[in-house]
């Protein structure tokens, strides 16, 4: 166990079998040049790190931290700072994990180019606290659990490359990107992103994104060539709610006042039960349905190039008196309303798999049949067409 004032005038390697404690502890690296010393946790070594705190003795020299494959590392209420340094090699950027056994709990890191890089591994990350790094957390196929922490003033906040991650009860602000991902399966819930340029950008990525609020950045939610799931999105301000390029989206129970609630590229979405107060959408190569929703009010809509906009069921307040509806004649945009339609019998009781045709003006718009319960949940009763304004 290492206490009080120490320095360290080497490189400190805990082996197979060996076990260090550093607790209660400010704890030096004294190296002369950056990487020189740092600290190497290897296979069946254990180091645990309590109450203290880690940094550099020279501000032009910094130190590398690596915990390997199948070593032990616990970091609890504790400060690294000013790990790594930004020309060094991958595992020597910041805290370098490639271990499943390690966690992260009520600590603080500040002012590295990477402040933990998560390598095809599972840690834990709890309660804590990234701060003034060029990236807070780099994830590269991993399967991390991150949850109550605060990211602060980092370029990239987190940064995920094919991993399957999970992010809960985090907050975000002053990030210039607050969650990055590509190639990724992360899955983020209840988390607050504060004045980041952009809120979360996926990138080829498969994410799910639930209960969560995104406030006054540039790009809320940016997607490229991915499949978003998202439900319970709050989005206030910026200019752009979500814009989509090359993706598809499900959305459930957005609010967005961005200029732009929706900006949608040859890509393909639905939204539901949702509330625009933005409204503006525009679609380029795109289509996109909106189906029991609201836009208040309305500024905007642009359908173009072969774009088509679905209003199902979706309302909103009078037009601006000056808000354009572009539609070139490549494209339309479809007004609908449905309500539900039961069949029952004399008695009283529903009628399974009953036949239902409806007509408009003797022309059948809609043929099926009904359900167990004799309902059929999406009947239609007005549809109009604009194809071109």
């Amino acid at each position: 166990t290492i206490t009080g004032r120490y320095i360290l005038n080497s490189v400190l390697d805990i082996g197979a079998g060996e076990w260090v404690r550093i607790e209660n502890a400010t704890y030096i690296i004294n190296s002369t040049y950056n990487g020189e010393f740092g600290i190497n946790v290897y296979n069946s070594g254990k180091l645990e790190i309590i109450n203290s705190t880690l940094k550099r003795a020279d501000e032009r020299a910094s130190f590398f931290f690596k915990a390997e494959t199948g070593s032990n590392l616990l970091i609890s209420n504790s400060l690294l700072e000013k790990c790594g340094y930004p020309d060094g090699p991958a595992d020597e950027k910041g805290l370098y994990i490639a271990t499943d056994n390690a966690v992260i709990t009520d600590s603080r890191f500040n002012g590295s180019e990477c402040a933990i890089s998560i390598i095809n591994s599972a840690p834990t990350i709890l309660d804590s606290f990234i701060e003034n790094s060029s990236t807070g957390i780099y994830s590269y196929g991993s399967n991390a659990e991150i949850r109550d922490s605060r990211f602060y003033n980092n370029t990239f906040a987190y940064m995920a490359i094919s991993s399957g991650d999970r992010i809960e009860n985090s907050s975000f602000e002053g990030n210039f990107y607050g969650i990055k991902a590509q190639s990724a399966s992360i899955k983020l819930r209840n988390l607050s992103l504060n004045r980041e340029t952009y809120g979360v950008y996926f990138s080829s990525s498969t994410p799910v994104l639930e209960n969560t609020t995104i406030d006054g950045a540039a790009f809320g939610i940016y997607t490229y060539f991915s499949t978003v799931d998202m439900k319970g999105i709050h989005i206030a301000g910026g200019s752009y709610g979500l814009y989509a390029y090359g993706s598809t989206y499900h959305i459930t129970e957005v609010e967005s006042d961005a200029t732009y609630d929706i900006y949608s590229i040859s890509s393909s979405g639905t939204v539901r039960n949702s509330t625009l107060n933005g409204s503006r959408i525009a679609l380029n190569n795109a289509v996109t349905a909106l189906f029991d929703s609201y836009i208040s009010p309305i500024e905007s809509i642009d359908a173009l190039r072969f774009s088509t906009l679905n209003l199902i069921n979706t309302t909103g307040s009078t037009w601006n008196s000056h808000a354009p509806l572009t539609v070139d004649h490549t494209s339309q945009i479809n007004f609908g309303n449905y309500a539900g339609l039961t069949v029952k019998n004399s008695s009283g009781a529903p009628m399974p798999d009953s036949t239902v045709i409806a007509l408009n003006d003797g022309i059948p718009v809609f043929n099926g049949k009904t359900g167990g319960n004799g309902h059929i949940p999406n009947f239609p009763f007005i549809n109009w067409t604009c194809e071109q304004s």
